[in-house]
Formats: C-alpha cells, sequence, structure tokens
C-alpha cells in the first residue's frame, strides 16, 4: 500500500501508520502544493520513505528522457534510503522513451502509468515495466469496467511469471479499493482522505470507546473494592 500525495505533513502523519511501503506522486498532486516541483521532492525523499514514484514530465521521447536526467541530477539522494522509481504513461512514446531508458539504466524501476486498457498492462510488462497502474475511477466514469481490466492483467502476467505488480489507482471510494484488491491488484496508492475512510468506521469507533469505557469502570470497581 502507498500514499497518493505530494503533501509532506500529510505524509509523515500516514507515515506512523507503519503500513505504507512508499509515497506515488504526479503532475496534478505536486500543483497542488504550488511548490518548486525538485524542491518539494527532495523533502519527500528525506523522509526515507521506503520508494518514492516521480512521475517523467512530457510528450514526446526526448521531453520524456531530458526530465528523467534532469531528476537524477538534481534529486540527491545518496544518503537517504528511498528508493526513487520512475512513472511513464504508456503510449507510443513512452514506450520508446521506456526502452532508451532501459538501454542505459537497465536496473531502473519503472512504473507504467495512466491504465486504461489491460493491453496497455501486456506492452508495460514487455517493456520491462516493474508495475502498472490502472486508474479505476477514471475508467469507471468512462465505462470501462476497471476490474475485468485488472482480472485479465493479473491472469496475464501469472501466467507469464512477470515480475511486473498491479497497483491499483485513482479511487474516490474504499469499495473500489477492496474491489481492485479482489481483482488481482497486487497493492493501491491511497490518498488520506480514502485511508480516513477505511479507518474511520462507527461501529469500530464504538466498540473502542465501549471497551476503553468499561476498562475505566473495572478500575473504579477495584479501587472501590467491590
Amino acid at each position: 500500500m502507498y500514499i497518493d500525495s505530494a503533501n509532506v505533513k500529510e505524509i509523515k502523519e500516514c507515515i506512523q501508520l507503519g503500513i505504507f511501503k512508499g509515497v506515488t506522486t504526479n503532475p496534478t498532486l505536486l500543483l497542488k502544493e504550488n511548490k518548486d516541483r525538485i524542491l518539494q521532492l527532495k523533502k519527500i525523499a528525506n523522509l526515507e520513505i521506503g520508494q518514492l514514484f516521480i512521475q517523467l514530465e512530457g510528450a514526446t521521447v526526448a521531453e520524456l528522457l531530458e526530465d528523467l536526467t534532469k531528476i537524477k541530477q538534481s534529486l540527491d539522494v545518496q544518503h537517504s534510503q528511498t528508493e526513487i522509481i520512475y512513472k511513464i504513461a504508456i503510449d507510443k512514446s513512452g514506450l520508446m522513451a521506456i526502452k532508451a531508458i532501459k538501454e542505459h539504466h537497465p536496473n531502473l524501476a519503472i512504473l507504467g502509468t495512466v491504465i486504461y486498457s489491460t493491453e496497455q498492462i501486456y506492452l508495460a510488462s514487455l517493456a520491462g515495466c516493474s508495475y502498472v497502474a490502472p486508474y479505476i475511477n477514471r475508467m469507471e466514469n468512462f465505462g470501462i469496467n476497471p476490474y475485468e481490466v485488472i482480472s485479465a492483467g493479473h491472469t496475464y502476467l501469472s501466467g507469464r511469471n512477470s515480475a511486473c505488480q498491479i497497483m491499483g489507482a485513482s479511487f474516490k471510494n474504499v469499495l473500489q479499493v477492496k474491489s481492485a484488491y479482489n481483482a488481482g491488484a497486487s497493492s493501491v496508492t491511497l490518498p488520506k482522505e480514502i485511508l480516513n475512510k477505511m479507518l474511520e468506521q462507527d461501529n469500530v469507533t464504538r466498540a473502542i470507546s465501549q471497551f476503553n469505557q468499561d476498562g475505566k469502570q473495572l478500575i473504579k470497581q477495584v479501587s472501590k473494592g467491590e
């Protein structure tokens, strides 16, 4: 499970739960922070969060490769425990960029993003991506069944013993998260508001409150010799 955020405060709060392997970011999340992109990414990487996913920006192969060079030169994490993984949208330019990157950096982990179809999962895995990120809510908005896409993708990857993992993304409710896992996603990336909905359940809150009240009541009874 990963935190989908570029907000340092949010990330720090979520890390304390001990359930996240890292953080996923994208240009939209960074825009919300309204801060220098590289400086913000450095702040996140310095939290030593395990893995940090950074999306390369650009519409052409040249632009994507230029952005990779910029990030690699600017984001100094040599003294950090954070692994940088690069996100690349799976289209023609993206596939060509992945090929060029793998030729020079064969061990560099890449996530194929902007996934709307099983075909993209096939292509991303063949290109050497370590992860693919189907956009759950966005697919539903376009009338695409994201769980069929994940299931078919999972069958394809499993049948070929591929190391590529499916990471569900773009969630708007908890049911989508559960359905993505049930369909075969290996992991998911969650915004803080969805995480809160998973944690803040009325039945759970009431049960915890009752247990705490009973615990205090027992202390009172014992102290009175009842």
